[in-house]
């Protein structure tokens, strides 16, 4: 029982292990970059922001925590950062254009606070709660906000890609 137990453990500790967030943009390839959601600074309210990932760089800004079952995310959920913050919209408003931030993430998947629940769609798209919204960047560039968008099957700056 006690094997059981450690095992069923250690697959839920490699299954949250860090992960970047990449936007899958064609002109951030192009451009020859890999550039990350990332959030600066370990505190309520920060900005969500593409920054590039430069490794050996300030990896603690852009490695999220996401559930993953069979490699891919699964259902409505929140993405940690920092152990303790969790990837929100500003306000909980679902309008256009809307800022991304980090805030207390509320525990577990409670029903309660929506506003930090994320679905990873077929698209490769995070969905926000039940909404027809999307995170998606304001722009390709390096510091440029996330915000929040209605979502587009075919809008190349709602792509992410997950990378252990």
């Amino acid at each position: 029982m006690l094997t059981q137990t450690l095992l069923k453990f250690l697959a839920l500790a490699v299954a949250v292990s860090a992960i970047q967030i990449q936007s899958a943009d064609p002109s951030i390839f192009d451009a020859k970059r890999v550039a990350c959601v990332a959030v600066k600074e370990n505190r309520e309210a920060a900005p969500v922001t593409l920054q590039n990932c430069l490794p050996g760089g300030d990896a603690a800004s852009y490695d999220w925590a996401i559930p993953l079952e069979s490699g891919k995310p699964n259902g409505a959920q929140q993405i940690r950062i920092f152990g303790d913050q969790c990837l929100e919209v500003k306000d909980s408003l679902d309008e256009e254009g809307q800022a991304v931030q980090i805030g207390p993430c509320w525990p577990g998947r409670v029903s309660e606070n929506d506003n930090q629940l994320w679905t990873f769609d077929k698209y490769s798209h995070f969905r926000w709660g039940n909404t027809n919204s999307c995170l998606d960047l304001a722009s390709t560039q390096n510091g440029a906000a996330l915000v929040l968008n209605p979502c587009y099957t075919r809008s190349t700056t709602q792509g992410w890609t997950l990378k252990l």
